[in-house]
């Protein structure tokens, strides 16, 4: 943290606009009787985390992707490992080569396999027994919802913008 940080009216500003999108777009998912909006939220959240930098979306979304689909892949392989080897071994080998092949990959896959891949399969394996029957709907919900709630955040970041051009255009 920037030692000579604080909070200003425009940061207030900023954020009172972008609480009042995100419960808006909580509001319409409910009404939508879209109950598992966490894969949405969280494209937020990276956005967040990467300060709103646009040029990262890419990475957002397809991290997020490549997330659910590793996510997917969790019963059906420790449907194979487990009889096998035990539910604790199958899972830690499980762990093991996803995590392996996230970082040894990082180098030429950063796009596609990432920290954001890893959250969403950890999502998955939170949400293991309902995967296999809402990784579609989930997928869809991250994209559409995760484009509704970004582009209202850019939305907002370029109106406060151009209000704050046009206040210093007038002094």
């Amino acid at each position: 943290m920037k030692s000579n940080a604080k909070i200003t009216k425009a940061h207030l500003k900023l954020t009172t606009l972008i609480v009042t999108w995100l419960v808006i777009c909580n509001v319409i998912f409910e009404q939508l009787h879209i109950h598992d909006a966490w894969p949405a939220f969280f494209i937020s959240v990276f956005f967040f985390a990467y300060e709103l930098d646009t040029k990262r979306l890419k990475e957002i979304f397809i991290g997020a992707a490549s997330g659910l689909v590793l996510g997917y892949s969790i019963p059906i392989v420790l449907g194979i490992l487990a009889p096998i080897f035990g539910p604790q071994i199958a899972f830690n080998m499980y762990l093991a080569m996803v995590l392996f092949f996230i970082m040894a990959t990082k180098p030429i896959a950063h796009t596609a396999l990432n920290s954001i891949t890893f959250a969403y399969g950890t999502l998955c394996l939170m949400n293991i027994t309902e995967i296999t029957d809402h990784v579609v709907e989930w997928g869809l919900i991250m994209v559409f919802g995760g484009l509704l709630l970004i582009g209202g955040i850019i939305g907002i970041v370029k109106i406060l913008a151009k209000a704050d051009q046009g206040q210093a255009a007038k002094k």
